[in-house]
């Protein structure tokens, strides 16, 4: 009996304390529409000799449209407090629709929070560092992959020092993830994030080492807000290893409005463009939607995107694509 009494008290004593869990998640269902416009003659992406942009026969290619679910994700995170230190933690998984051939890991990570400032780790999807900011919020398609930079599943650790007034500094290393035995492709930034009155700003310097094809990469985004309107910018300069690729630097940019008409009901713009220094490289789109919170956890949305699109290795098409989504947070 002594034991069992024993093992009971120091158990409760190194027990650590127990985290705050919070589990949530999002299911979406909606409708989608992607085609593409048949060009009456087809180049080469950056080769275009006539130096002219194709035609369109005004003909159109369906490439998927119907009914289905948008997003099935569920997400776990906890958080508590020892030493003056906050440590919080997150998982998720997506894919958690009828037929899927499994359920995939989305982001997780972990951070250590205090007077020193944070350290955040994990493995993630990182975008476009320019969209959020400046396309201003707008309810609109992300132009990921299709203007602007697709996401990609990076394994990061970054420290946020203390604010200084308005003024937030960072620096991390990042690397893609399953990098194999021998892989080094790795990166490391500086960055700045600026809020002063209704004006928020960004900007960051990432540089690339051993494997990766990009060399150096700078970034810069704001956005301002005027009562119910705001209007954002980005620009992207990110430039290549000579002879690895087939241009040496790309040049991105956008620009967005977005127009709170209640506080249920906002509407949006956004213009996406992309260009290279190789010839004829320039491709643009633009995208407009709206978003309606039918409830707290409820909400109707939709957007429609017109964008330049490179369609394979050669081709380069008018393209198309519509969203109604209806949402629903837990």
């Amino acid at each position: 009996m002594k034991k069992i009494l024993a093992i009971a008290v120091a158990t409760a004593i190194s027990a650590p304390a127990m985290a705050d869990l919070t589990l949530g998640g999002t299911y979406a269902f909606g409708y989608t529409n992607v085609d593409y416009d048949t060009p009456t003659t087809t180049y080469a992406i950056g080769s275009n000799t006539a130096g002219t942009a194709p035609t369109y026969t005004g003909t159109s290619n369906d490439t998927g449209s119907g009914f289905g679910t948008d997003t099935a994700a569920i997400s776990l995170a906890a958080e508590h407090e020892f030493n003056g230190i906050t440590v919080k933690g997150g998982i998720s998984a997506g894919g958690l629709t009828r037929g899927s051939s499994a359920v995939t890991g989305e982001n997780a990570f972990m951070s250590l929070s205090g007077d020193f400032g944070t350290v955040y780790m994990g493995e993630i999807e990182a975008g476009s560092g320019i969209r959020a900011l400046g396309t201003a919020g707008a309810p609109v398609n992300n132009m990921e992959g299709e203007i602007l930079g697709a996401a990609a599943n990076i394994a990061t650790i970054k420290y946020t020092a203390p604010a200084m007034g308005p003024v937030t500094l960072s620096v991390g290393s990042a690397q893609a993830t399953g990098m194999g035995k021998g892989d080094d492709e790795s990166s490391q930034s500086i960055a700045a994030d600026v809020s002063v009155g209704m004006i928020k700003a960004k900007a960051d310097y990432t540089t690339w080492q051993d494997d990766s094809s990009t060399d150096d990469r700078v970034r810069v985004s704001a956005m301002a807000t005027f009562g119910m309107v705001s209007v954002g910018a980005g620009y992207e300069n990110r430039n290549y290893v000579s002879n690895v690729v087939g241009s040496k630097e790309r040049n991105q940019a956008t620009m967005g409005v977005k127009v709170a008409l209640s506080d249920a009901t906002s509407i949006g713009a956004a213009y996406a463009k992309t260009e290279t220094d190789a010839a004829n490289s320039e491709r643009n789109g633009y995208t407009v939607g709206f978003s309606h919170s039918l409830s707290s956890n409820m909400t109707l949305s939709g957007n429609y995107s017109d964008w330049e699109a490179q369609t394979s290795a050669t081709t380069q098409n008018d393209a198309h694509k519509t969203n109604l989504v209806l949402s629903y947070s837990f």
